[in-house]
């Protein structure tokens, strides 16, 4: 079925007269497929904010020409943005909401966090911190307790000393608690949450890099000593459940390296891959995004500046490498911001996390005329 083929009020209408019973079934139904059929989310940054769009991840990719899904462009009229420009270091996704850890709008006249729903342009702004200094934030989602928390990590500074905290989305009033790190450290790079546990990269003192495990429910922390990575610069990964990362191995643009983080061992495995010699793509013009479960290393283009607009799968078992065209992007925008194995989870619609509701005014969806959004500006708290 056609993810337009029903308008949204005739569903709504349908599913009013279902039983509770009927309705606990299809939520169940709902995200799981949803989880087995991921989408790739693309936040485009323009001028006035971003515009999310989507498409089927391909479970057996071929080289092709796809469209993608126009999903909503935020922010409407509950918010401006001072500064559009994002450091992609200050993304953070987890169980389909992406956190922009530095950014001012003008509902909060400062830089305080934002939560989005890149599906509905649904979002919650942070509770203001007040404390001197610096810090990151990360997003993290408890798939036991069904809570999304945010954690915010201080930089180390002489006139703070290590002033973290951790708040909770959907638990009434939101407010940060104080939480302790058992090892003093600079939070850097954006956070990847797997199975319950938040990852970031961080460095200590003389160990320049290392990755930080932050348990979600119990709150605890560990750390992996990353130092024998030979890439300088690399993306942490969700590879098939396992924590991994991956980077380039400059100056070969083409050199892949993808190391995994072995839990009984405690050590690392390195793979290293070359990508195919291509004559259709610029691989300068690339970033490396993620890996899907079916084992491809994804890479995506930066902006759509120069159409066509491509993303990469890689294969390194086999060793074949399929460009997929992106078309209905635009070309007017600074960046894009590509997300793999996204899955929509009705949890992030709950009422517990939504506090509260003001009216958006109606947008084009594409394809499909005009439909009705409501933008829900929530007082959650993350976990």
């Amino acid at each position: 079925m056609e993810r337009d083929s029903i308008p949204t009020d005739l569903i709504i209408e349908i599913l009013s007269r279902l039983t509770e019973k009927s309705i606990a079934r299809f939520y169940c139904l709902f995200l799981t497929r949803s989880q087995a059929r991921p989408r790739i989310v693309f936040a485009l940054e323009i001028s006035d904010g971003w515009s999310f769009y989507s498409l089927p991840q391909l479970q057996k990719p071929v080289s092709c020409v796809v469209a993608a899904d126009f999903h909503v462009k935020f922010p409407q009229d509950q918010i401006n943005l001072f500064d559009g420009n994002i450091n992609p270091l200050s993304w953070s996704y987890a169980s389909g909401l992406i956190c922009l850890s530095d950014i001012r709008h003008s509902a909060a006249y400062e830089n305080k966090p934002l939560i989005i729903n890149p599906n509905t342009g649904q979002y919650a702004i942070i509770p203001e911190l007040t404390r001197s200094g610096m810090s990151s934030e990360f997003l993290g989602f408890d798939p036991i307790d069904k809570q999304f928390k945010v954690l915010s990590m201080c930089y180390p500074d002489r006139y703070v000393a290590d002033d973290h905290r951790i708040l909770t989305l959907g638990s009434g009033e939101m407010s940060w608690r104080k939480i302790q790190s058992p090892l003093t450290h600079c939070p850097w790079n954006k956070g990847l949450c797997i199975n319950g546990v938040l990852y970031y990269r961080a460095a200590s003192g003389d160990v320049s890099k290392m990755i930080v495990c932050f348990d979600i429910r119990s709150e605890k922390f560990k750390f992996i000593n990353a130092e024998c990575l030979c890439i300088l610069d690399f993306n942490l990964i969700n590879y098939k459940g396992k924590l991994g990362v991956i980077g380039r191995k400059f100056p070969s643009i083409d050199a892949i390296e993808l190391y995994m983080w072995d839990v009984e061992k405690h050590e690392w495995l390195k793979y290293a891959y070359t990508l195919l010699d291509s004559k259709i793509i610029d691989l300068w013009k690339f970033s490396i995004v993620g890996v899907i479960a079916t084992g491809e290393i994804v890479l995506s283009m930066d902006d759509t500046s120069e159409p066509p607009f491509y993303v990469i799968y890689f294969n390194p078992e086999r060793n074949t490498l399929q460009h997929v065209e992106i078309q209905g992007l635009g070309e007017n925008c600074n960046r894009v911001y590509t997300f793999v194995d996204h899955a929509e989870d009705l949890n992030v619609h709950d009422g517990k996390l939504l506090m509260s509701s003001i009216s958006a005014p109606s947008m084009k969806n594409k394809g499909s005329g005009k439909s009705s959004w409501r933008t829900t500006l929530s007082h959650r708290k993350p976990v």
